[in-house]
């Protein structure tokens, strides 16, 4: 998924796997490299295997992919734009895949929720503007409607035209 900071998530955020000794494998231990973003320094981890997860996750939840992501996202991705909100949905829906540290769900949980009563202000607000659209339709109606010069004409109308409809034709003679 291509985010608004121009980096694909996973690809660009899953950790590069590092060199492992033969017994060390053997052992079933596996590690990771991690490049601090602050200093450039390159060091190298193990991983830990979650029992409840029942995967393995990272030695500290800020070297977790899913973490990241979603720090990324919230800082640039503003919710308060549809389109934004749809993306955000989207990357938390694929970060739970990734989330062996159970962050993303909860975080997800709580702006999905908050998102849909931005939703349900924004339905709110598009009916109001709709509302006072109709209003105003009608008060440009009720002004031509209650010109006095046009109620003379067209009571005038009205009643020549009943005049005619309600009077029936004089009969014939023989």
């Amino acid at each position: 998924m291509k985010l608004k900071n121009g980096k694909t998530f996973p690809a660009d955020y899953l950790l590069e796997e590092a060199r492992v000794k033969l017994d060390d494998q053997k052992k079933g231990i596996r590690k990771y490299a991690w490049i601090d973003p602050v200093t450039g320094a390159k060091s190298t981890h193990s991983w830990y295997y979650n029992e409840d997860a029942g995967r393995w996750r990272t030695a500290y939840l800020e070297h977790d992919p899913a973490y990241r992501a979603m720090l990324d996202a919230c800082s640039m991705y503003d919710l308060s734009i549809a389109q934004d909100r749809i993306e955000f949905i989207a990357l938390s829906t694929l970060a739970l895949f990734y989330d062996a540290w159970k962050f993303v769900e909860p975080l997800s949980m709580r702006a999905t929720a908050n998102m849909e009563q931005v939703n349900k202000m924004d339905e709110l607000e598009e009916f109001n503007r709709r509302l006072v659209a109709c209003e105003k339709a009608l008060r440009d109606v009720r002004a031509i409607s209650d010109d006095p010069d046009m109620a003379v004409m067209d009571a005038r109308e009205a009643g020549t035209k009943a005049f005619r409809e309600k009077s029936p034709a004089p009969p014939r003679e023989p």
